[in-house]
């Protein structure tokens, strides 16, 4: 998949350059973002030859790291079995308020029967992202005033003051500038939830304080967790940072270093550590002796002979 700096009329000749060299166009429009921003999704060896053409041209590209052609007629080849492993989801019997949805897939307001039904989620697998018209139907034709209707249809035409974008980052941060540029009347403050290398706790308690302090019934002490009875979960921040599989070491260390690093007895001055070839029949034991460590080795002699084996053999008796 391929981000482009084009909206979907201007891209569409570079598409028709890239499939004159295959027997069949495998490329589709995945997402219309923007109206200066698509993303073209399809088969790699295509996507290659349309980077190019967008480079020589000195446009705005980017390679999404994705393994999957999301939203392109790799999708379409698993729609039937999609459909059938959804099909038989049940909605929820909710009966009070539902919010207004806003379809990504025909970029209008839909119900929630169409919502629950595996038809749509199948043709939201297929076709291509129509961020750029729901967002401007979302942020057009509305007003300050308006008259409530038994229906909920009302709040349709409601004025957007603040998005809030929930996902793993600020992806659609660019997009939301973008389309804010054609739609007339004040423009609406963007929040995201997660920000990429930036704490989560941070990103997140932001978001819902400048929501609160627009005026949005935010619930400050479900936020910071100070009315919760139960005991408050704590953050485990000494956890591996790969899968807990501890069957396998990935450490390769000899018997000698692990027996000095991890003893099971404390050192002696004079016998050191037992060998690595310790036999409770055989006892040996591993040690350098230096005077500059242990200096009242040189008052240990007999004439000329320090009596250091000696004191060892005692020792080793205890």
């Amino acid at each position: 998949m391929l981000a482009v700096g084009l909206s979907r009329e201007a891209i569409a000749p570079f598409l028709e350059r890239t499939s004159i060299h295959y027997s069949a166009s495998r490329l589709t429009i995945a997402c219309k973002n923007s109206p200066q921003s698509t993303t073209v999704s399809g088969e790699q060896q295509q996507i290659d030859t349309l980077e190019g053409y967008l480079e020589q041209e000195h446009i705005f590209c980017r390679r999404l790291k994705v393994k999957v052609a999301y939203h392109s007629f790799q999708m379409s080849e698993i729609a039937t079995h999609y459909h059938q492993a959804i099909g038989q989801v049940e909605g929820t019997n909710h009966k009070g308020k539902r919010p207004n949805i806003l379809s990504s897939v025909t970029g209008t307001w839909i119900s929630h029967s169409e919502m629950q039904s595996a038809s749509y989620w199948v043709q939201n697998l297929v076709s291509t992202v129509n961020f750029s018209d729901a967002l401007t139907t979302l942020c057009s034709n509305t007003t300050d005033v308006t008259i409530k209707k038994l229906d909920g249809s009302h709040r349709q035409s409601l004025r957007m003051h603040h998005l809030l974008e929930v996902g793993p980052h600020s992806v659609l941060q660019g997009p939301v500038k973008d389309i804010q540029k054609i739609i007339e009347g004040p423009a609406a403050v963007y929040h995201p939830v997660l920000v990429r290398e930036v704490s989560a706790l941070e990103s997140f308690l932001q978001a819902a304080g400048h929501l609160y302090a627009a005026g949005y019934p935010i619930n400050l002490s479900h936020v910071n967790r100070c009315t919760i009875e139960q005991e408050r979960p704590m953050c485990l921040p000494c956890l591996p940072e790969y899968p807990f599989n501890h069957s396998r070491s990935y450490w390769h260390e000899s018997q000698i270093s692990r027996n000095q690093r991890l003893p099971k007895v404390k050192k002696n001055d004079l016998l050191g550590m037992p060998d690595s070839n310790w036999n409770p029949l055989e006892p040996r034991w591993r040690h350098i002796i230096w005077a500059s460590d242990l200096p009242w080795i040189k008052d240990h002699q007999v004439r000329t002979l320090r009596t250091i084996c000696i004191r060892a053999i005692t020792d080793s008796r205890r």
